[in-house]
């Protein structure tokens, strides 16, 4: 049985590396504590309760914490992009109305304007000037 845990550590972590989704790293090392219960004399179905039970918690516990460190500089590399970058107002964005909509990047956005007196009607267009949340602030293409 002991070749069977390898063939899952193996096979998890290269399957791993092609796909880089950390979801399977965590079945890798659910199959090297069931190989380590295995080595130490467990039968077949404790180790498979063993793999079950480390991969689940690991996949529900770890993951999660795991993808944020992973992809905490995607965002910011994004935002970074985004600003400064010309938007076409395709409803009316005003302090009076929170629904305003642009258009970015073959997309529409919810958005918001930058200072509590700017306005933009339809067909305008604007600068994104910062992200907050799902909202694109925009602003004049002069200012700040």
């Amino acid at each position: 049985m002991k070749a069977f845990w390898i063939v899952i550590i193996i096979a998890s972590v290269i399957l791993e590396i092609i796909t880089a989704g950390l979801t399977l790293i965590w079945l890798g090392l659910g199959a090297c504590v069931a190989l380590i219960a295995n080595i130490c004399g467990a039968g077949f179905n404790i180790c498979a309760a063993i793999f079950l039970g480390v991969s689940a918690f690991l996949l529900y516990f770890v993951r999660p914490y795991s993808v944020s460190f992973f992809n905490r500089n995607r965002k910011e590399k994004h935002l970074k992009y985004a600003i400064g970058q010309k938007v076409r107002v395709i409803e009316e964005v005003s302090s009076s109305s929170d629904h305003g909509r642009v258009f970015y990047n073959d997309m529409e956005w919810l958005a918001t304007s930058e200072l509590p007196e700017e306005n933009f009607a339809a067909g305008d267009t604007a600068v994104i000037k910062d992200i907050s949340g799902i909202r694109l602030v925009i602003g004049h293409a002069g200012e700040g």
